[in-house]
């Protein structure tokens, strides 16, 4: 921020709309959006959200913000708080072009969710968990995003037990399915993700079944016979490949470095 008898910098205008870009589409905070902007004073980022939640696209032309008016601690206002959501959804209508989108993070570390699945088949027939939400009536592997501190196997282990009640054994990889949203006109959100499938297996005596404590639009867990997939809506559409890879298995081994043989303590000089 600009001392005081200082000429404050001019902001192109450019710049003032990746800041909103990057806080409000990628989620980025004050700190990280300046880091990202290469703006010295966080503030700055704080001042533009701020002053864009209040006025909207038209103030990111203005050459400074507006000055604010002091309010006093007041409960949230449902009207002003809706407003403010329609101020955000139309800057993403505005300015959320694909070349928008390739300018404001072009100094940001690209961010990919990592996530895994379990391919589980048994008599015949494919486990599936099954939702009911916007999009209607559709099945999903069990599976999820990993956790900090977990690895792929542990997370498919961890998810199938909140899912379906089930402790797996985890076998090699299946299929490994890529999300782009930017080549998929973001049919299932923004979030490029990169899932790894693996074959599993029941542990002895395991009956798949609806957790406690299920996802508010999970209903059920079903065994689904292999010749009705193509009856089904499956998120991912795998239905096709899951059948080519039943008739003509082609694993993937999955390579772990803490399972490698490992050199000697002291082979890296530091």
């Amino acid at each position: 921020m600009a001392k005081k008898g200082q000429k404050m910098q001019k902001i192109p205008k450019e710049v003032k709309e990746q800041t909103i870009a990057l806080y409000y589409k990628h989620g980025l905070g004050y700190k990280a959006v300046a880091n990202a902007l290469e703006i010295k004073d966080h503030t700055y980022i704080r001042t533009r959200v701020k002053t864009y939640e209040k006025h909207g696209v038209v103030e990111l032309g203005r050459s400074r913000p507006r000055k604010r008016k002091v309010i006093s601690s007041t409960p949230v206002d449902l009207e002003e708080e809706n407003k403010h959501l329609q101020m955000k959804n139309e800057f993403l209508n505005v300015f959320g072009n694909e070349k928008m989108h390739k300018t404001a993070i072009k100094n940001v570390s690209y961010p990919i969710r990592v996530r895994t699945s379990a391919l589980i088949i048994k008599n015949n027939k494919l486990l599936l968990v099954e939702l009911n939400d916007g999009n209607g009536l559709h099945y999903n592997l069990p599976g999820g995003g990993v956790e900090q501190g977990e690895t792929l196997v542990e997370a498919v282990r961890r998810e199938a037990l909140e899912e379906a009640s089930i402790q797996i054994d985890v076998g090699k990889v299946a299929f490994l399915y890529e999300y782009a949203p930017f080549k998929n006109k973001e049919k299932y959100g923004t979030v490029h993700s990169l899932t790894t499938i693996f074959e599993c297996e029941l542990k002895g005596g395991e009956t798949p079944c609806l957790s406690d404590n299920p996802d508010e639009n999970q209903i059920g867990v079903k065994w689904i016979p292999l010749d009705e997939l193509q009856n089904i809506v499956l998120y991912p559409n795998l239905r096709s490949e899951i059948q080519t890879y039943i008739n003509n298995k082609r694993n993937i081994e999955l390579m772990e470095e803490q399972q490698l043989e490992g050199y000697p303590d002291n082979y890296f000089k530091v």
